[in-house]
């Protein structure tokens, strides 16, 4: 009992540390002068709650930014629903024309029976109840972490749920060994992608001995939450989770990043191109271009900024009878 007790209260310290270094710039929840608010209430009750749940992950740094985009997207569009209702209210639109303003926008949704959608203005309903957003963005988190929890989960030892005897007198958790971290399989495959559509780029990182995981690991593990301001990064996350499990446009994202760049890396030292992927020229490419090459290569396979891999050298010709 006392080595649970002991093992929460570390998270919670450490989960303390990290809200109070979340989107810093934002203040969106706080920060380490003006100390916290309702929101970076809201994000440390969240991540401790899910760490209290998830015995096997339990809280690792890293989840704050995951989970920050998510509570303010919807914090963000409650405050929007409450100022489209209280601009209604004001202008002297009666809640009812306002939804069959809102309904009008949504007949073209009908399927082809002429059947339409659920009626917008319970939806907006619940988005506007403010008391609901950290609910909400509970839920969101842990959809995405059902994706993507196993990509914060140690290469060395993982706790289970069996019980099994702790070696302090009582029941413990059980410990099982994983041999290689789930998000360093990921840039793996990453690489495997970028051999295939940047060939050269690809060769050329491996010959200077730079490991995708070296870099990769902090644009996978968090979806380049660290990479790209937060409105670019609603942009990333709005596609990624439209193409659904097991976010596979990640990948084409984080290739297409990298050829963005390739002129900066081909024909530079170690440090230079490392220090390249280190500090991502996050601005040097609109949001929307880096999507649609990212969705382009997804979707067809084929990209004009891509360089592939060489074909293969034709078979020698048969010897002569």
């Amino acid at each position: 009992a006392w080595r649970t007790y002991y093992r929460y209260d570390v998270s919670l310290e450490v989960i303390e540390k990290d809200v109070a270094r979340t989107l810093p710039a934002l203040h969106f929840f706080g920060d380490e002068e003006t100390g916290g608010n309702a929101h970076g209430d809201a994000l440390r009750s969240i991540l401790f709650v899910y760490s209290r749940y998830n015995a096997a992950i339990r809280y690792v740094q890293g989840m704050n930014e995951i989970l920050a985009p998510l509570l303010f997207a919807v914090c963000e569009d409650c405050t929007l629903v409450q100022r489209v209702v209280a601009g209604a209210r004001d202008s002297g639109i009666s809640l009812t024309a306002t939804t069959a303003i809102l309904q009008h926008h949504q007949q073209h949704d009908t399927d082809e029976d002429g059947n339409g959608e659920e009626p917008l203005w319970p939806l907006l309903a619940d988005i506007a109840a403010e008391d609901a957003t950290e609910a909400d963005a509970y839920s969101l988190f842990c959809r995405v972490m059902d994706t993507i929890g196993d990509w914060f989960v140690s290469p060395k030892e993982v706790l289970g749920d069996a019980d099994t005897d702790g070696g302090d007198g009582g029941g413990g958790d059980s410990v099982h060994r994983v041999d290689e971290a789930r998000v360093v399989a990921k840039c793996l495959e990453i690489q495997k992608l970028l051999l295939a559509k940047d060939y050269e780029l690809a060769v050329y990182l491996q010959e200077l001995g730079i490991q995708p995981q070296l870099y990769m690991l902090r644009w996978v593990r968090i979806l380049l939450s660290q990479v790209f301001p937060l409105p670019d990064l609603l942009l990333f996350w709005d596609a990624i989770f439209a193409s659904g499990p097991p976010f596979v446009l990640v990948d084409h994202l984080c290739v297409t990043m990298l050829s963005l760049v390739r002129t900066a890396i081909l024909g530079r030292d170690y440090p230079t191109a490392l220090s390249v992927l280190f500090h991502y020229p996050a601005a040097a490419n609109p949001p929307t271009l880096i999507l649609s090459i990212a969705l382009n290569s997804l979707r067809s396979g084929i990209n004009p900024f891509f360089a592939p891999a060489p074909l293969p050298p034709p078979p020698p010709p048969p010897p002569p009878p």
